[in-house]
């Protein structure tokens, strides 16, 4: 993984660097591909610095495998609120097939099985 230099857009404000935003891709959390499909592939990245600080990245993929950081500042509410709320819902899912069983209808529901 490499950093373009337009990644370095918010770098002073959320005190960044290289290092740290290669630190947060290698430590991704959440990875979305945006809604686009062109070549090469963007995808979003939430991911960890050393600090514990979430950050945002925008990353290209390329069909060599090799990425690129295109985009990199401290998240935004709107993300911390989407991580959380992705983290929850499947935290709940994990919990209600491990309290409940295969045999539970809420396993089912929380597995989005029908009984």
């Amino acid at each position: 993984m490499k950093v373009h230099e337009s990644a370095g857009k918010h770098y002073k404000r959320d005190r960044l660097t290289d290092d740290v935003v290669l630190y947060a891709g290698v430590h991704a959390l959440l990875r979305e591909p945006l809604d686009d499909e062109d070549d090469p592939r963007r995808w979003l990245v939430l991911g960890v610095d050393p600090a514990g600080r979430v950050l945002e990245l925008v990353i290209l993929a390329f069909d060599s495998g090799d990425e690129l950081v295109i985009h990199a500042m401290k998240a935004r509410q709107q993300y911390l609120d989407w991580l959380r709320s992705t983290a929850l819902r499947e935290r709940t899912q994990e919990l209600s097939r491990t309290l409940c069983g295969p045999g539970h209808p809420r396993w089912h529901r929380a597995a989005g099985r029908t009984v």
